[in-house]
C-alpha cells in the first residue's frame, strides 16, 4: 500500500538514546544541511525552467509556475516532493502524522523526518486491535430498521460524507445494483482504485470493506497503530478511527460532534 497515514510522529526530541533497541515506530527528524531541502526544490524548478532554448522567456515561467503548484501539491497530499525524494525525507504535521497544511509548511510548524534514520511516518504499523468480522451487508442496514443518520466521515480535505446508508469511494466508484451510493474522492496521487473501499453505517459506528483496491485501505482504531485490510472482509470501527484508502485520509465522527 503506498504511503498510507495517520500515525502520529513523535515530538522532535524523541530520539533513542546511545544503545537503546531500534524502535519500528521511531521517526527521526532530519537534521544539518538535509534541512534546506525547501532550497533544493527551489533549485530543481529552476533548472527544468531554463531548459528551453533562449529566449523563450514565456516558456520559462510557465514551465516555472507548473513546477511550483506541482511541488506544492505532492507536498500536501503526500508530504514529499522532488527534493524529498533525493534526500529521502517525508514531511508532516508532528500532531497527526499525516501531511501538513498550508499553513503548518508556510510557518515552519511541520516535521520533515530522515527516513534514512528512521521509519516513514506514514508507513503502515500494524496493530492487534482491528478484528475481522464476516461480511454480511444485510445485517448493517435491515431494511426498516431506526438507526438515526450520525456517521460521517471527514476526508483530509475537508469533505464530509453522510453514512446513513451504504457508499462506495474510490477515483471514479459506480454501483449498477443501486444498493450503494457512489461518492468519487480526489486523487491527485494516482493511488485510488475506481471502486476502492465500501462503508456503511454500524450500531457500533461503521462497517468497512476494502474491494480488492491496488493500493489498500487501512483503519486505525484511537489511539493505535493501523492494520491493512483483507480484501472483501469487513472490519466494524468505531467513531475517531482513520482510514487509509490510498494516500487519503478519512475521519470517522459523529454529525453530533463533528467540525
Amino acid at each position: 500500500m503506498s504511503a498510507a497515514a495517520p500515525v502520529a510522529a513523535p515530538p522532535t526530541g524523541s530520539h533513542r538514546a546511545a544503545g537503546q533497541a531500534a524502535d519500528p515506530r521511531h521517526v527521526a527528524p532530519v537534521q544539518g544541511t538535509r534541512r534546506a531541502w525547501p532550497m533544493l526544490d527551489v533549485v530543481l524548478v529552476a533548472a527544468i525552467a531554463a531548459l528551453p532554448a533562449t529566449g523563450a522567456a514565456v516558456w520559462g515561467v510557465a514551465v516555472a509556475a507548473a513546477g511550483v503548484i506541482g511541488v506544492g501539491t505532492t507536498l500536501l497530499r503526500a508530504g514529499s516532493s522532488p527534493a524529498h525524494r533525493l534526500l529521502g525525507l517525508r514531511t508532516v504535521d508532528p500532531a497527526t502524522g499525516v501531511p501538513p497544511t498550508l499553513g503548518r509548511l508556510l510557518t515552519g510548524r511541520a516535521l520533515t523526518a530522515d527516513l534514512r534514520a528512521g521509519r516513514d511516518p506514514l508507513a503502515i504499523v500494524a496493530g492487534p486491535h482491528v478484528a475481522p468480522v464476516p461480511f454480511d451487508p444485510g445485517s448493517a442496514w435491515a431494511p426498516g430498521g431506526s438507526r438515526a443518520r450520525t456517521t460521517l466521515l471527514v476526508t483530509d480535505d475537508g469533505q464530509r460524507i453522510d453514512v446513513s446508508a451504504p457508499v462506495v469511494l474510490g477515483r471514479r466508484p459506480a454501483d449498477p445494483s443501486g444498493a450503494w451510493t457512489p461518492v468519487a474522492l480526489t486523487d491527485l496521487s494516482r493511488t485510488l482504485s475506481r471502486n476502492h473501499v465500501a462503508v456503511a453505517p454500524h450500531p457500533d459506528g461503521l462497517e468497512v470493506t476494502d474491494l480488492g483496491s491496488a493500493n489498500g485501505t487501512a483503519v486505525a482504531l484511537p489511539g493505535t497503530g493501523q492494520q491493512v485490510l483483507t480484501p472483501r472482509v469487513a472490519v466494524v470501527v468505531p467513531v475517531g478511527s482513520r482510514l487509509a484508502v490510498g494516500d487519503r485520509v478519512l475521519v470517522v465522527t459523529d454529525a453530533a460532534g463533528a467540525p
